[in-house]
């Protein structure tokens, strides 16, 4: 609306439509960095927007400094450890190898749910059969796997800390990120309502959990144990 009122370019109009979702995503996940990324590649399938890089970190910076003003600047899942202090290289080798499996589930998780929005279109059904059969199947899965369920926050929240993890099955841990895509594709990419950054949160914080007690449980050199264990894959 205010880009027609402004007489702005069709161009012009698509990158501030960009720049406000993410800033609204920078604000409300405290993650402005992660907003102003999200700008510059949402318009975009298989590109991204560089144009918009810059904009996004000035759009995305102010809203969340605005709603910080007002609600605070405490993580969106509080702090692992405020004691950590940085005085080591070595822990960088594990946080590529967890970027690097995480870029694979990321780029899995965005070929499923593609496939999955493909696939629905090509199926018989209208508006409101299609989301409802999507969430029957999500609900069915949801009785093997009750962490897909809802946000998934508060699972997440858990998978930070060292002893809620380890409550929870191995197996459990290792299932969640894809079961989790499914289930994002089976509710929204049938047509159902909801976002796909909250779930890619749940997903990227197992994945480091999973790498974690795997890397943990094989004996890797090199895995930080205990009191370490809880900034590493946060």
């Amino acid at each position: 609306m205010l880009t027609r009122r402004l007489g702005l370019s069709d161009e012009d109009g698509r990158i501030a439509v960009a720049l406000g979702i993410g800033a609204g995503i920078g604000a409300i996940f405290a993650a402005p960095l992660g907003g102003a990324v999200l700008a510059a590649s949402i318009t975009y399938r298989d590109d991204f927007d560089y144009r918009s890089l810059l904009p996004g970190f000035i759009t995305s910076g102010t809203a969340y400094a605005v709603l910080g003003a007002f609600l605070g600047f405490d993580p969106l899942f509080g702090y692992i450890d405020a004691e950590y202090r940085f005085e080591r290289a070595w822990p960088l080798l594990w946080f590529v190898v967890i970027g690097l499996v995480a870029a694979a589930v990321g780029y899995l998780y965005a070929r499923i749910f593609h496939a999955s929005v493909a696939l629905t279109r090509r199926l018989p059904g209208g508006s409101v059969i299609k989301p409802t059969v999507g969430g029957l199947l999500v609900g069915l899965l949801g009785l093997l796997i009750p962490q897909i369920l809802s946000s998934g926050y508060g699972w997440a929240q858990l998978a930070a800390d060292r002893g809620s993890l380890m409550s929870i099955p191995l197996w459990i841990i290792v299932v969640l990120p894809i079961a989790k895509i499914i289930a994002t594709s089976l509710s929204i990419g049938t047509g159902g309502s909801g976002g796909l950054f909250g779930p890619g949160i749940v997903i990227g914080a197992f994945v480091g959990a999973a790498v974690w007690r795997l890397g943990e449980l094989s004996g890797i050199p090199g895995v930080p144990t205990h009191r370490e264990s809880s900034w590493w894959w946060a």
